[in-house]
């Protein structure tokens, strides 16, 4: 049975525990279900696991939709080729195909997100992107038809993926390759020791703000122009990392985008240098 809830508090399933309320939002567990939603309510916002988003604190009208657990199936094909579920968490995928002993997701499980936002953004870290592993992205259209997409059909690049306009992920088709568990379970190690040192954690925060302009890092830009030390209300700049921004507490989403528009506008003047946003944002600010 559908549950529609209105006026959903966004800020309570958000990562920077900020955000407005939706006028309607519900987590649909089939097909059937998200037809429904699209044909009856304009405009739709799908979400994920909300980790590199931020919500503004305004009427979110029309439904927020987030694909219920039904979405996040795991199915194998081949021995290295998969069927994923659009709402499969990336910790839950990596450890699974470790313990098949399938490596090339062990990046994954450092990234807080689902493989339906990764997808949307090619998402990425410690030299692999989610593009590397694909083959194929199932998606559902406006009209409600599925349609199977290749991955050579999809003009991607460093975090972006150009799928088509309001397009829905169900799923995705993944291949690895042949490992075992211990080498896997190494990298993943490895990888997470590397997050701790370098990243905030157990903070409210979205991940990284901005994009790595080409040939540059974003946090020793924002280093070199002093504006890792900016704060506005509850929001400010990790001390750990200076490309994540956090909400210290009371923080707003104006806050936290106001924080970071003025980042951009003192790296644009000092640099020259146009850092874009990796944050998705939505909402109007």
């Amino acid at each position: 049975m559908l549950n529609i809830r209105n006026n959903f508090n966004l800020s309570e399933i958000t990562w920077f525990k900020v955000g407005g309320l939706a006028e309607n939002f519900a987590r649909p567990s089939t097909i059937e279900e998200l037809v429904f939603l699209i044909k009856h309510f304009k405009p739709i916002t799908i979400i994920g696991n909300t980790s590199n988003v931020l919500i503004s604190d305004s009427y979110i009208k029309g439904c927020v939709v987030k694909l219920g657990s039904a979405f996040g199936k795991i199915e194998q094909i081949t021995e290295t080729k998969f069927r994923i579920g659009a709402a499969c968490l990336d910790l839950t995928l990596a450890k699974h195909m470790q313990n098949l002993g399938i490596s090339g997701m062990e990046f994954l499980a450092t990234i807080p997100g689902t493989l339906g936002g990764n997808i949307c953004m090619n998402a990425g870290c410690f030299g692999s992107e989610i593009f590397d592993v694909l083959e194929s992205v199932e998606i559902l259209q406006q009209d409600g038809t599925i349609i199977n997409i290749q991955k050579n059909e999809i003009k991607h690049a460093y975090r972006s993926a150009n799928l088509p306009s309001n397009a829905i992920i169900l799923s995705a088709i993944l291949n690895g390759v042949k490992s075992t568990p211990e080498k896997i379970q190494n990298t993943i190690n490895e990888f997470t020791k590397q997050r701790l040192e370098s990243q905030p954690v157990n903070v409210r925060t979205g991940g990284s703000t901005f994009k790595n302009p080409n040939g540059y890092k974003a946090w020793q830009l924002i280093q070199e122009v002093g504006a890792h030390k900016l704060k506005i209300g509850g929001a400010e700049v990790s001390e750990k990392h200076s490309n994540f921004l956090i909400n210290a507490g009371g923080a707003t989403a104006k806050n936290i985008y106001t924080l970071g528009e003025l980042i951009h506008q003192k790296v644009l003047e000092k640099t020259g240098i146009n850092l874009e946003w990796e944050i998705k944002k939505i909402g109007d600010f």
